[in-house]
């Protein structure tokens, strides 16, 4: 199955906030609870993307890269925050790929890209992303990419138990670019 991976359009925001909302609700079922999940994640992510994919694309200091099919469907998306006062430098907030083309390399291919296309001002600092201890199938993953835990804090969400949060980080992108590259070539 090819993908394109490509700059976000306006009209991916539907696709979008339906794979984020679908997968952080597959995803976190094991340890939050489904109220959470089923009430005020959709509200939760519906308000996010309205702010982050504007008319002309990705709204100012976000980047954000879409794998589509032949077809013309959404398969994943990684979504960048470029806030030059950020000390701990490019935040790769949110990377999610839909179960149907799971397993394929994308969620790689698309953190690839997005530090392939980051711009020029933003290519020196270092990169981070948070993820939630127990999603132990990503945290396997950013180990295998080089990702070194910067902290660990417990997270509180509405009505959900404090959870441990971990902080994945890169020196800089070259590093971060380094990781994947080897990750890729093992599995080609």
């Amino acid at each position: 199955m090819s993908l394109a991976i490509r700059p976000v359009r306006f009209d991916d925001r539907a696709a979008i906030t339906d794979i984020h909302v679908r997968q952080s609700q597959r995803t976190y079922a094991h340890f939050l609870p489904a109220t959470y999940l089923l009430e005020v994640v959709p509200v939760e992510k519906q308000a996010l993307w309205q702010d982050r994919i504007v008319e002309t694309g990705a709204a100012p200091n976000v980047l954000i890269r879409v794998a589509e099919s032949e077809e013309g469907l959404v398969a994943g998306f990684a979504c960048f925050v470029l806030k030059p006062e950020d000390p701990w430098g490019v935040y790769l907030h949110n990377l999610y790929v839909d179960t149907p083309f799971a397993g394929q390399g994308l969620g790689r291919k698309l953190f690839r890209a997005g530090l392939v296309d980051l711009p020029e001002d933003a290519r020196d600092r270092p990169v981070h992303l948070t993820a939630f201890a127990e999603n132990r199938k990503a945290c396997a993953l950013y180990d295998r990419l080089g990702g070194v835990i910067g902290e660990r804090w417990m997270t509180e969400r509405a009505d959900c138990p404090p959870i441990e949060t971990l902080r994945y980080c890169w020196p800089d992108r070259q590093t971060a670019l380094a990781g994947l590259a080897g990750v890729l070539h093992a599995q080609a």
